[in-house]
């Protein structure tokens, strides 16, 4: 009976274990996802607020799109965890002595299993770079498709703090006359630019047409904006204002 409840709990141990282990490899997957698709957009993660759940989103769109190497990788794992349990403790086992078999078998437990677990994350983070890799190059061949046009108005007073959008000059007042911030006012509000991303701080567009191995960012914050409005068109514009 006690061998049974024994047996019992060092099951529900190692599952404890695997689970323990498996999280921070899929939340890695997703930050790797989400650290290179931005990344193409010239972004970091610090200043974007994506919630964690996003992250382990992002973690099975990595996986997915790598399948059959993910699969693999679980046999691999699958593999080396039974040749550990099932062959070195067991040796281990039967040579308690301080022989040399005992040494070694001890010394493979301990060179195998955290080389397998560093490598595991490796080869996550792999899937999150792969997975945001191929779906920014879909995303440039579609015509970025996934991402709405939108329509931006700008403040034209300037706001308590004299800011006004990052991509042209960043916490200086803004000029009455500046040939630059009018011309981009301008073109926020015709309705080519694409839609990235929005949180509480900050909207940030990007123009398809500029797109290549990287894609340029406009970064506007919500204090300098009058209205926005999303539009239900995915294409990119065909004439000038359209």
């Amino acid at each position: 009976m006690e061998n049974n409840e024994s047996s019992e709990n060092r099951q529900w141990i190692e599952l404890g274990t695997v689970i323990t282990i498996l999280v921070p490899m899929f939340y890695t997957a997703g930050w790797s996802y989400a650290y290179n698709h931005f990344d193409r957009f010239h972004l970091g993660l610090l200043g974007l607020d994506i919630l964690r759940e996003y992250v382990f989103l992002y973690s099975f769109w990595a996986v997915r799109d790598n399948l059959l190497i993910f699969c693999a990788v679980l046999a691999a794992a699958g593999g080396i965890y039974f040749v550990v349990k099932y062959f070195l403790l067991t040796r281990m086992r039967v040579n308690t002595g301080s022989g040399r078999i005992a040494v070694m078998f001890r010394a493979l437990c301990v060179v195998l299993v955290p080389g397998a677990v560093l490598g595991m994350f490796w080869l996550f983070y792999a899937f999150g770079e792969m997975a945001a890799g191929k779906n920014y190059r879909n995303q440039v061949k579609n015509d970025f498709r996934a991402y709405p046009r939108v329509k931006v108005w700008v403040k034209q007073e300037k706001d308590d703090k004299n800011t006004f959008p990052y991509c042209l000059n960043p916490g200086k007042e803004k000029k009455e006359d500046d040939p630059v911030t009018e011309a981009m006012t301008r073109e926020w509000g015709k309705g080519c630019y694409r839609l990235l991303l929005r949180n509480k701080d900050n909207l940030y567009l990007f123009y398809p047409g500029m797109a290549g191995d990287k894609t340029p960012t406009d970064i506007i914050p919500v204090g300098t904006i009058e209205a926005v409005r999303v539009l239900p068109e995915y294409h990119s514009c065909r004439e000038p204002g359209m």
